[in-house]
């Protein structure tokens, strides 16, 4: 239980920064709209998209009419959840390796 209860949070953690990242990029876009330039904090921004957003990058290439309205946070949970299981599986082997190390 400590596992999947460790995996979720790591998920929730990621899909909060995920949906926390949405905004900031449309109030960084909505704030420079009428200027023509783009925002300063944009170029960090599509970084950390890029990174937080790694499984699923492909996702311009699914129709849009797929996931209608809100439909696409499934998708976007389900990135979390690969996130969550990579994050707390590299926790665990460092943590393994670490303690081998220890021991020896």
């Amino acid at each position: 239980m400590r596992k999947a209860g460790m995996i979720l949070i790591i998920s929730a953690t990621h899909f909060g920064l995920c949906r926390a990242l949405n905004h900031a990029v449309l109030a960084a876009a909505a704030a420079h709209a009428f200027d023509g330039t783009a925002a300063p904090v944009s170029g960090f921004l599509s970084g950390l998209a890029r990174v937080l957003y790694f499984p699923i990058l492909s996702l311009h290439l699914y129709a849009r009419n797929w996931f209608p309205g809100d439909l696409i946070l499934i998708v976007l949970a389900a990135n979390s959840l690969v996130w969550g299981i990579a994050a707390y599986g590299l926790f665990t082997s460092i943590r393994k390796t670490r303690s081998k190390g220890d021991l020896s």
